[in-house]
C-alpha cells in the first residue's frame, strides 16, 4: 500500500513489546531510539508501550497493533518496520538506523 508523503508537525517512533523481552527485542528498541535520538534529536518522538499493560494496550489498539511492534506515525501514515527491525537489529544495525532515517525524513 503507498503511503502518503506530506509534511507533518510531529513524527514518533513507537515500539510495542510485551514484559518479558529478549535480546533481539531489546536491541530493536536500542537501535531505534539510539537512530531517531542521533538522527533527529528533539524533532522526533520515540516511546516504548508495553502491550501487557491497559496503557500500552490502548495505544495499539489505536494504531491496529496486537503484537511486538516498532512502528513510524507520521499524521496518518503508519509505517510498519517491524520486519526491518527484528531482522537486522542485532546482526546489522546500521540498515535498521539507515532505513528508519529514510523512512522519516521525507516527513519533516
Amino acid at each position: 500500500k503507498d503511503i502518503k508523503i506530506v509534511k507533518v508537525d510531529s513524527v514518533h517512533v513507537r515500539y510495542f513489546h510485551y514484559t518479558h523481552r529478549c535480546v533481539t527485542c531489546n536491541t530493536v528498541e536500542d537501535v531505534a531510539r539510539m537512530a531517531v535520538k542521533e538522527n533527529f534529536g528533539e524533532n522526533v518522538t520515540f516511546n516504548t508501550h508495553n502491550l501487557n499493560l491497559n496503557a500500552g494496550k490502548e495505544v495499539g489498539k489505536k494504531l491496529e497493533v496486537s503484537g511486538q511492534a516498532l512502528v513510524i506515525q507520521a499524521g496518518d501514515a503508519k509505517i510498519d518496520l517491524t520486519d526491518v527491525g527484528f531482522l537486522h537489529a542485532v546482526s546489522n544495525p546500521e540498515k535498521l538506523e539507515q532505513t528508519i532515517k529514510e523512512k522519516i525524513d521525507p516527513f519533516l
